[in-house]
């Protein structure tokens, strides 16, 4: 019989196994370069290049996902597709905050409430500061997705 210890060990190593796949298996096929972070923060450089945590928890899978999320939706500036004539970046981070957690669901990875408060956080902060840069118009399926739940 497995002691406490032994399946709390071989629950992390499922998770991680899983995290590790899902995030091979969304990974934009242009994707060339990943650079591995250290620090639980990412960043999609182009649509060949990103930086995120290596995908093995749940959160640092997020923060993956959520990069990876940027090549796919298109939110990556080109010299085609300039920054003035694309979305508005709070809807930019909303879509790519959805999208991650509907590629963790997808893979029935249960999605974290802490993560999920930080990522309402996280928009309602891009939503501000658009807001304080004299945004004419707020996205109002994001403004209300960031405001729900939140205390």
């Amino acid at each position: 019989m497995k002691s406490f210890i032994e399946k709390l060990k071989a629950g992390k190593e499922r998770i991680r196994q899983v995290c590790i796949q899902t995030a091979l298996a969304n990974t934009p096929a242009s994707v060339q370069v990943v650079h591995i972070r250290k620090v639980l923060s990412g960043r999609a450089y182009s649509d060949t290049k990103i930086a995120a945590p290596k995908p093995v928890t749940r959160r640092a899978l997020h923060i993956f996902l959520h990069e990876c999320a940027h090549i796919v939706l298109g939110h990556i500036g080109t010299q085609i597709i300039p920054r003035h004539s694309r979305k508005p970046r709070h809807v930019e981070e909303f879509e790519a905050e959805q999208w991650a957690f509907d590629r963790m669901r997808e893979a029935g990875i249960s999605v974290p409430r802490k993560s999920l408060k930080r990522a309402k956080s996280y928009v309602a902060f891009k939503i501000r500061q658009a807001l304080r840069r004299g945004a004419k118009a707020i996205d109002h399926n994001a403004q209300r997705w960031a405001k729900r739940g939140r205390t």
